[in-house]
C-alpha cells in the first residue's frame, strides 16, 4: 500500500495543475485580477469558514502578527502572480513560481540551517537560467513584464511559507487557509474601488471560480499535513512535477503548443529543481550497496 504522502502529492500535482489552469481560463474571458481574487476568494473563504464550523475549530488565530503579516504578504502575491498570467502562458507561470525551491535554500542557509553544497549551487544556476529567460522572454515568444511580476510575487510567497511553516504550531488548518482566502478577497475588492472597476461575473463561469476555490482550500488542507512532515523545500515537490502536468495539459485542452526550446528548458529547469529538493547521496553509495547486497550466483549446472 502507498504510503500517504506519495497519495497527497499525487493529489497536490492535480490540484495546482487546475489551481493555475482556471485563473489562465478566467483570464483569458476577460476577468481582471481583482476580478479572479474576489471572485474567487469570496467562494474559498465561505467554504473554510463552513469548513471550520463543522468540524468544530475555532475562526480566530490564537497569534495575531504572523497572520496579519501573512494577510498583506499573500493579498500582494496572489495579484502580481494573476497578473502575470496577463504575459504569460499557464505553464511559464507554474514554472516561475517553482523558484522558491532555490530561495528557499538560499533563506535557510541565510539564517543558519544546513544545506549541502550541491544544494546551494544547484539553486543558483536554477536562478540564472529562469534570470535567462526574463531577460530573453522573446526566446519562448513571451513578455518580459510577466516574469518581472511573477518574480516579485515568488519572493513575497517564499516568506510566507516559513510563517505557514511556524503557524502549524499554534494555528489550525482552517485559520491558515481563510487568511489567505480573506486577503484575496480584501485585495481584490480594494483595488476594484481604486480603479473605479465594476464587479462582473457570468453564471456561465461560476464553475472555474467555484473549481478554483475547492482547489485552493484542498491544497492548503493537504499543504499543512506536508508542513507537519517534511522541511519547508521538501515541501515543494508536488508543486513542482506539476509544471509538467500544467505544460501537457495546456497543450492537450487548448492546443497551446510550446516550442521545443520551451520544453527542453521547462524540463531542464524541473530536474534541476527536483535534485534540489531530493538532495540524492553521491552515487559511490549506491555503488557500494549494491556491490554489498548483489545476490550469490547461481553455481552453473552440470553439463550432462
Amino acid at each position: 500500500m502507498l504510503h500517504p504522502k506519495y497519495l497527497i502529492g499525487a493529489a497536490i500535482v492535480v490540484l495546482i495543475s487546475f489551481y493555475g489552469y482556471s485563473v489562465e481560463m478566467l483570464t483569458d474571458r476577460g476577468y481582471t485580477p481583482p476580478q479572479i481574487m474576489a471572485g474567487r476568494g469570496s467562494i474559498a473563504l465561505v467554504l473554510g469558514l463552513v469548513l471550520a464550523l463543522v468540524k468544530g475549530q475555532q475562526l480566530l488565530p490564537n497569534r495575531w502578527r504572523p497572520q496579519i503579516a501573512r494577510f498583506f504578504i499573500t493579498g500582494m502575491a496572489s495579484y502580481l502572480t494573476i497578473l502575470s498570467y496577463r504575459y504569460l502562458s499557464a505553464a511559464s507561470v507554474s514554472l516561475i513560481n517553482q523558484l522558491d525551491v532555490p530561495l528557499i535554500i538560499f533563506a535557510s542557509v541565510a539564517l543558519g540551517q544546513k544545506k549541502t553544497a550541491p544544494q546551494f549551487w544547484l539553486s543558483f544556476w536554477t536562478v540564472l537560467v529562469v534570470l535567462y529567460l526574463v531577460i530573453d522572454a522573446r526566446f519562448i515568444d513571451e513578455e518580459s513584464l510577466g516574469f518581472i511580476y511573477a518574480l516579485i510575487s515568488v519572493g513575497l510567497v517564499c516568506t510566507g511559507y516559513f510563517l505557514v511553516k511556524r503557524a502549524i504550531n499554534h494555528e489550525n488548518t482552517f485559520v491558515i487557509c481563510n487568511v489567505f482566502s480573506l486577503s484575496n478577497v480584501v485585495f481584490g475588492g480594494v483595488l476594484m474601488l481604486v480603479t473605479n472597476e465594476v464587479p462582473v461575473f457570468y453564471i456561465k463561469d461560476a464553475w472555474i471560480f467555484i473549481t478554483g476555490a475547492l482547489s485552493q482550500v484542498s491544497l492548503y488542507m493537504l499543504a499543512v499535513v506536508l508542513y507537519r512532515w517534511f522541511p519547508v523545500e521538501k515541501t515543494r515537490l508536488p508543486y513542482v512535477l506539476a509544471t509538467v502536468f500544467v505544460l501537457v495539459l495546456e497543450m492537450l485542452v487548448e492546443q497551446k503548443y510550446s516550442s521545443i526550446s520551451q520544453i527542453g528548458l521547462t524540463l531542464l529547469i524541473t530536474g534541476m529543481l527536483i535534485t534540489i529538493i531530493r538532495n540524492p547521496t553521491s552515487p559511490e553509495v549506491h555503488i557500494n550497496w549494491i556491490k554489498r547486497n548483489k545476490p550469490l550466483e547461481s553455481p552453473e549446472k552440470e553439463v550432462l
